[in-house]
């Protein structure tokens, strides 16, 4: 069953993008390689697990990390605000207790 593993890593050269691309196209498996180079994602797609296509690129870069979708706009609103303590009145403070 063919499966889809984004990765975060960032490739700012032709050689390690090139690099990258040889590595993780020639593992048992894998369909499919595409590098996003501006939105710092690699996209494997085939029959692999995330596991190997993360130890495999480990091999070239130590800052990846799977690809974890930016939150979106309309998410963001739905959160609540942040109060900063202190900015707010005394009345406002938050304390915390043992139990």
């Amino acid at each position: 069953m063919s499966q889809i593993v984004s990765l975060r890593v960032n490739l700012d050269c032709s050689a390690c993008r090139r690099r990258m691309h040889k590595l993780l196209s020639t593992m048992r498996g894998v369909e499919m390689v595409e590098i996003d180079v501006p939105e710092h994602r690699v996209i494997v797609r085939g029959e692999i697990t995330e596991n190997e296509v993360l130890r495999a690129a480990r091999k070239l870069k130590n800052n990846v990390t799977t690809w974890e979708p930016p939150v979106e706009q309309e998410e963001k609103l739905k959160r609540p605000p942040l109060v900063d303590r202190h900015l707010t009145g005394p009345s406002q403070v938050l304390r915390f207790t043992r139990c």
